[in-house]
């Protein structure tokens, strides 16, 4: 290492936004691009399209590349921060791995409970018995659901269930909650990065006064989404358990509504309740030293 430079901090117990000084044009940037993010998600997707799936998994890598490539080449280049150590502890990515897990598996399962309750309104839907001005549900939704065949699948599961959840959790939370933590307490932060990240869930072609209560369904589950996932990488300093988490929810919509949610009808609700609780408390209980700060 040069003479006169001191070696990077250490990122293990510290919360990375502590290590990088988020610049204001670094964090204009970031507004811009949910912004335009927002607008490209309330303007109409046009779901009459031939290839569904094929168009639905190209505006997925565009979108979720530049979410990735914003803070990843900030990170690198301008702040010289090496990008595994500063998101990712190397010390820490087992006990990452294990937290993230267990809250993604319970995430699903409370998802698959939700499907579920949807899957009549979905197949009202498929089957024309609902006009598309009075659809209970968003319209991309249908498209998951239309699922028929193993090209779809893999598809909507890497354009809806992995590109997401890696894009979205390394500009959400590791580009705009760190600059907010910079400026403000960690709860202001942690609430104002969620619904940043709630707003660009806005129902696609869903118009302000069409909107019902379960159109905003994906908004409110993305909101909670946001607060556990910044809280957790807040204490945890590491982006996997995060990312972890958003894939349990996504994942978990893909796999269980497609098909005409044949995988979602095949599972009890006497399975899936307990299974939700007892990852909750095995992640608390596992977890007691992650929300407990080293001096």
């Amino acid at each position: 290492m040069p003479s006169g430079r001191s070696p990077a901090p250490t990122v293990t117990g510290r919360p990375p936004s502590r290590l990088v000084r988020w610049e204001t044009w670094e964090l204009i940037v970031a507004v811009g691009l949910a912004l335009v993010a927002l607008v490209g998600a309330v303007y109409p997707t046009r779901w009459t399209a031939a290839d569904r799936p094929g168009r639905w998994f190209l505006e997925s890598v565009i979108r979720n590349a530049v979410f990735a490539l914003v803070p990843i080449l900030l990170l690198v280049f301008k702040h010289k921060q090496p990008l595994l150590g500063t998101l990712v502890p190397r010390d820490r990515v087992v006990t990452d791995f294990g937290w993230g897990l267990e809250i993604a598996l319970a995430v699903g399962a409370f998802n698959v409970m939700a499907i579920k309750r949807a899957l009549p309104a979905l197949e009202a839907m498929n089957s024309g018995a609902v006009a598309a001005s009075s659809a209970p549900y968003p319209w991309h939704y249908l498209g998951v659901y239309q699922i028929a065949n193993m090209r779809e699948l893999v598809l909507f599961f890497f354009g809806w269930g992995v590109f997401p959840p890696l894009g979205e959790e390394l500009f959400f939370r590791g580009f705009l909650f760190a600059a907010f933590r910079r400026r403000m307490k960690a709860g202001y932060a942690i609430l104002l990065s969620a619904v940043a990240f709630s707003l660009i869930h806005y129902p696609p072609g869903v118009s302000v006064l069409a909107l019902r209560m379960s159109h905003l369904e994906p908004m409110v589950a993305t909101l909670i989404l946001g607060i556990v996932s910044a809280t957790v990488y807040e204490f945890s300093g590491s982006i996997l358990s995060p990312i972890m988490i958003h894939m349990g929810l996504n994942v978990s919509f893909v796999v269980f509504t497609a098909m005409g949610g044949e995988l979602a009808g095949l599972v009890p609700i006497w399975i899936l309740i307990p299974a939700a609780i007892i990852f909750l408390l095995h992640f608390f209980i596992s977890s007691k030293h992650l929300f407990r700060r080293k001096r």
